[in-house]
């Protein structure tokens, strides 16, 4: 099977923005949890966030494409560390591929763009957020070499 990757363009965007909502909606349904109680981002406000991705030097998504038809993709950005007296670092903040193309190395070639981007960039780390209950989100990163470095806790108000 052939699989090209590639940044995102603006031409992209709607394809983006519907394999977003299919991330949210897996989420719903794996870790089953009123914090993802929320309905699908709508088409419009989705596609203005992911157009800053293209406009901003430090924001990148890119994209797995196959026949013409995107199957996954990666987004990742350059901030400040969560310690104010650190360094910037990559910040990893989202990532799906479609189910039926799981298992191939997809997600593996996706971050090795975006890593390389942070790297190009003279960056360190690499750091991303999984919820507790996205088992399947766990062993992915774990599996592309991802530790445990915090924890983030909450509380129901």
């Amino acid at each position: 099977m052939t699989v090209t990757y590639r940044e995102m363009s603006s031409l992209d965007v709607p394809e983006v923005s519907k394999l977003h909502n299919d991330l949210l909606l897996f989420l719903k349904n794996e870790i089953h949890d009123d914090y993802l109680s929320c309905i699908e981002l709508e088409t419009q406000d989705l596609s203005e966030k992911l157009n800053l991705f293209i406009e901003n030097a430090t924001k990148k998504i890119y994209i797995a494409v196959h026949k013409e038809k995107i199957v996954g993709f990666i987004a990742g950005e350059i901030m400040d560390c969560f310690l104010p007296i650190s360094q910037k670092v990559g910040y990893l903040s989202g990532a799906f591929v479609l189910p039926g193309f799981r298992g191939m190395g997809i997600m593996k070639r996706l971050e090795y763009l975006l890593v390389s981007y942070f790297q190009d960039n003279g960056l360190k780390f690499v750091e991303l957020n999984v919820l507790s209950r996205n088992l399947l989100g766990k062993r992915s990163w774990e599996k592309l070499g991802y530790e445990i470095f915090r924890e983030q806790m909450r509380k129901k108000i």
